[in-house]
């Protein structure tokens, strides 16, 4: 008899399915998923943009140099607690050096609540549409995965006190995905629009928040850091992007807690 998790999963599958279905639809008709919208000419602060890069470029080589080593012990519910601490600290900072909180410049980076519910609804279609191609790399590179080279944040639901799952929601599905997005789609796919191709700037930023995911698992991200990439390039709108990767997270905490 199928558990919780699969119904679940069947259910997402399900959906996902129509949703690349409507995709494929609204690309023969109008020729893009995504009509495009305005893109302002944005200046772009230097500090905000050489500290933005070096974090990432730090980041990318900590996890290349990693690769192949024993796996980390799990974290301590205070260090989850201090990371999520220091992660909104650097949001806060990033954001502040990126628009220095002028709502005009917000605006130029698609940081606006205009027509939020709208961008709710976009980013939740951007999260199931991308679950299908995500799970069929998945599974294309199942052979190639180890149950203990999970993402911790996973690896540590199995037997997590409610107090634990409640910080880990929370840097996952609130946090992560806040900075993360102001990172990789504001900061780099922005900056990057700037100097080259859509494809090319899509391309490298979508590279770059794999890799920054592991190498087995940035490969399964690469069809949802492409899906976001597209989807701000073409939208420029924040809260979409960062509520696709919100519902991503929570649904990949929902089965893994429903297999338990």
């Amino acid at each position: 008899m199928p558990g919780l998790s699969d119904l679940v999963l069947l259910a997402v599958l399900l959906g996902s399915a129509m949703t690349c279905r409507d995709w494929w639809r609204r690309w023969r008709a109008i020729g893009d998923v995504w009509s495009q919208v305005e893109r302002p000419t944005v200046t772009w602060n230097p500090v905000a943009v050489v500290l933005g890069l070096s974090v990432i470029g730090l980041t990318l080589i900590a996890v290349i140099s990693q690769t192949g080593t024993v796996t980390e012990s799990l974290p301590t519910l205070r260090t989850i607690q201090w990371d999520c601490l220091f992660r909104v600290a650097f949001f806060c900072i990033l954001l502040t050096l990126l628009t220095s909180l002028d709502l005009r410049r917000m605006a130029d980076f698609g940081i606006t609540l205009t027509d939020w519910p709208r961008q709710i609804w976009d980013g939740l279609e951007l999260a199931v549409g991308s679950l299908l191609p995500v799970l069929v790399v998945l599974f294309a590179t199942s052979t190639l995965r180890e149950p203990d080279k999970q993402h911790v944040y996973l690896r540590m639901l199995s037997d997590a006190s409610p107090g634990m799952i409640a910080w880990l929601v929370v840097g996952a599905v609130v946090i992560a995905p806040l900075l993360e997005e102001l990172l990789f789609r504001v900061l780099l796919l922005g900056w990057l629009r700037q100097r080259m191709s859509s494809a090319l700037a899509i391309g490298l930023s979508t590279a770059a928040f794999a890799i920054m995911h592991g190498l087995l698992d940035g490969i399964a991200l690469v069809p949802l850091a492409v899906l976001l990439g597209w989807n701000y390039d073409r939208r420029r709108r924040f809260l979409t992007v960062v509520t696709a990767h919100a519902a991503f997270n929570l649904w990949n905490m929902v089965i893994m807690l429903c297999a338990e």
